[in-house]
């Protein structure tokens, strides 16, 4: 499967799971989220998966959620950010 913000590569036993939104700083978006859920979900129910290596960029792993995304989210939209953030972080 192709992502947009996460690259998956499947190794023997393991897979790597990096972030790539490299011009934002690897800043978590709504969409990165989404995928990191699905990607963990998928891998965690392949047997061939033992260990799950979750990296970063060159520079640095995460600027952390992406504030620019955040600063433009309306107030009504506020516990589904919160959600889907608890959802992903629980998986991981």
């Amino acid at each position: 499967m192709t992502y947009q913000t996460i690259i998956v590569e499947k190794k023997k036993g393991y897979a790597v799971v990096k972030l790539n939104r490299p011009h934002e700083m690897n800043a978590i978006s709504k969409t990165m989220r989404q995928e990191l859920y699905k990607v963990f979900v998928d891998l965690e129910s392949d047997s061939e998966v033992k260990a799950i290596v979750l990296t970063g960029g060159e520079y640095v792993f995460s600027a952390g959620m992406d504030i620019k995304e955040m600063s433009n989210l309306p107030n009504e939209e506020g516990d589904e950010f919160l959600e889907s953030m608890m959802k992903y972080l629980k998986k991981i």
